[in-house]
């Protein structure tokens, strides 16, 4: 997680709860304020999703704070399985997955018959998923 995503998730969470800390110990007599409360909720079909917290500060201040997650990187399309198969064994390995990223994030998923290898009949199902 990079320091930017952690800061973020860091004050989506603790401004909230910190103005609800505050707004409970507030003694201010003034004008009514809205009733502290979060909203969480992904809007549309994005991609990325996008998150917002709503809540009232201690001041009375509406605060709408809005994340969404860095985009991943586009890996590109999905390589020959010759071009990955480097010691050309017929069969794909964890190692020789590492080469294309969205194969090694799925490759528990790509290898349909759970024997620690994905086949070329099981690569090409995985690329039509």
């Amino acid at each position: 997680m990079t320091r930017s995503r952690w800061l973020m998730l860091s004050l989506a969470c603790a401004l909230p709860a910190a103005a609800l800390a505050g707004h409970a110990s507030s003694t201010q007599a003034s004008a009514p304020q809205r009733q502290p409360a979060q909203t969480y909720r992904v809007q549309g079909q994005q991609n990325p999703p996008v998150s917002q917290v709503e809540f009232t500060s201690r001041r009375g201040a509406d605060v709408t704070i809005t994340t969404r997650p860095q985009p991943l990187p586009h890996a590109g399309p999905p390589p020959a399985f010759a071009q990955l198969d480097t010691n050309h064994d017929g069969k794909l390995g964890t190692d020789e997955a590492q080469q294309y990223a969205p194969l090694a994030n799925d490759y528990g998923f790509a290898d349909r018959n759970r024997n620690g290898t994905v086949s070329t009949s099981e690569y090409q199902w995985w690329k039509r998923q």
